[in-house]
């Protein structure tokens, strides 16, 4: 067993809380034909869409997401650019 240590500097709270984070949005991936990228609590979906086709596929990815929002009791916010 590891003796107990004081910790004198940084915040644990902020690195569990970003691992908990990850670990719960897991399985946001699930069923998504496009590109999403995660990058601490900032989440993109981004793809070059060039025919109707891709217009759908993507939009079906947003329905997707949506609904994994609402399952999860989260939201999301808009990009401010």
């Amino acid at each position: 067993m590891s003796r107990q240590r004081s910790v004198t500097s940084g915040s644990l709270g902020s690195v569990v809380g970003l691992v908990l984070f990850h670990i719960f949005i897991n399985d946001i991936t699930s069923g998504i034909e496009h590109t999403l990228g995660n990058l601490a609590d900032d989440t993109k979906l981004y793809s070059v869409v060039n025919i109707p086709e891709g217009q759908s596929t993507i939009q079906r990815d947003l329905h997707r997401l949506q609904h994994w929002v609402q399952e999860n009791f989260m939201r999301f916010h808009r990009a401010q650019y």
